[in-house]
């Protein structure tokens, strides 16, 4: 049985695949920013179920926050995708005036595809897609016959919208029927620490490795197939320097018996210290 937790980011990766966004690592901020809340509202005496509920409450509707999250992933592509709707909206429109031309379907066609094309690319926002492509045979007849007898020619937006919501209509479908991007385990953990210029900082202690090894592996065990709870214990099982850093492998036993290797390593440049932490299935 999911917690609320599990329930809500179940529901937030789903939401954000519909908005094109399959990136585990979105889920996995998310799960970070509740569990951290979730522990904060511990510590003020609340009981575990009404902490999860209040963080989750605090994080917002899933629907929401993952629209907010395509809004900043996507801006400067849908200010592109708007140009080129116009650019091929227009070129539909002066097609479609030349006196030899005279073959409404293909007209129609085009606008209905060129408008699910932009919503494939973009499904945040289908209506402007549609708007954009669809507009300018109106507005055309308007300019050269501006009367009321020029009003159903908005009809030729039909076209447009219909092809645009069919496309999201589509992508959604898709999404829905692909397994959830956190059912699948992580690629890695990447953490720098900045130095001054020309300083090289010592690699970390086995002890004080292990100490921040816990807490992230913790974190980050429940977006693989298994490991869930506390790590109940966590061996060293190789150490070893080479000219791209300090490595150490360790084997890390979970709360439910379940385990995996996880490798951490170390290098350090004029930028800083890098810690790569990379988990994986036993």
């Amino acid at each position: 049985m999911k917690s609320g937790l599990d329930a809500y980011l179940a529901r937030l990766a789903a939401e954000l695949r519909k908005r094109g966004l399959a990136d585990a690592s979105i889920v996995e901020e998310a799960r970070g920013y509740l569990t951290d809340a979730t522990e904060a509202a511990l510590q003020h005496g609340l009981a575990p179920e009404e902490a999860e509920r209040d963080a989750i409450a605090r994080f917002g509707d899933p629907g929401v926050v993952a629209s907010s999250f395509a809004a900043a992933r996507y801006r400067v592509r849908n200010r592109v995708v708007l140009l080129f709707a116009v650019i091929v909206g227009v070129a539909i429109a002066y097609v479609d005036s030349r006196p030899r031309w005279d073959d409404t379907g293909v007209t129609a066609f085009v606008l209905l595809l060129s408008a699910a094309v932009f919503a494939l690319i973009a499904p945040q926002r289908p209506w402007l897609w549609a708007l954009a492509v669809g507009v300018w045979i109106p507005v055309q007849a308007l300019v050269r016959a501006p009367s009321p007898g020029s009003l159903p020619m908005l009809v030729v937006l039909a076209f447009p919208v219909a092809g645009a919501y069919a496309a999201v209509l589509a992508r959604r479908m898709l999404a829905v029927s692909r397994p959830a991007e956190r059912d699948r385990p992580p690629t890695g953990v990447h953490l720098r620490e900045k130095t001054k210029r020309g300083y090289r900082m010592p690699h970390l202690s086995e002890p004080e490795a292990r100490a921040q090894l816990v807490p992230l592996l913790e974190r980050f065990a429940p977006g693989m197939r298994g490991p869930s709870g506390t790590i109940e214990t966590l061996t060293l099982l190789e150490e070893s320097t080479d000219a791209k850093g300090h490595m150490r492998r360790y084997r890390a036993v979970f709360g439910n018996g379940a385990a995996i290797i996880c490798t951490i390593v170390e290098a350090t440049d004029r930028r800083g210290r890098s810690v790569s932490l990379e988990p994986a299935p036993e």
